[in-house]
């Protein structure tokens, strides 16, 4: 006796779309919570005598993802060490606590 069972679900590809869709969702949740958390971080650890350098922490969305930016002209000092507040290289180790970054860490302009 050969039986066979067949079924056939309605509607696949459309349920299908809706879940990578709320999977897309989610991720992009987390990621964006993710870079807000580093900027926050990386906010408290810039050291502070003006405000200039931490307020200027910035995003800028890519195709990759996100840029954190700080176009102050100081802050590139201030990560050498050159203030007692902050150790040097404050913003390699903050971003290392985020996880591995894509690509260079901190560039000049």
């Amino acid at each position: 006796m050969n039986s066979s069972v067949r079924i056939k679900v309605k509607h696949a590809r459309i349920e299908m779309r809706r879940v990578e869709h709320k999977l897309n969702e989610q991720s992009s949740r987390e990621f964006n919570a993710t870079v807000n958390s580093f900027i926050r971080a990386l906010k408290e650890a810039t050291p502070i005598d003006t405000g200039e350098a931490r307020s200027g922490w910035t995003r800028r969305n890519t195709l990759r993802g996100a840029l954190v930016e700080n176009d102050v002209e100081h802050v590139k000092q201030l990560n050498e060490g050159s203030s007692k507040q902050a150790p040097a290289n404050f913003i390699e180790k903050t971003a290392l606590r985020f996880g591995r970054p894509f690509g260079s860490i901190v560039t000049t302009k």
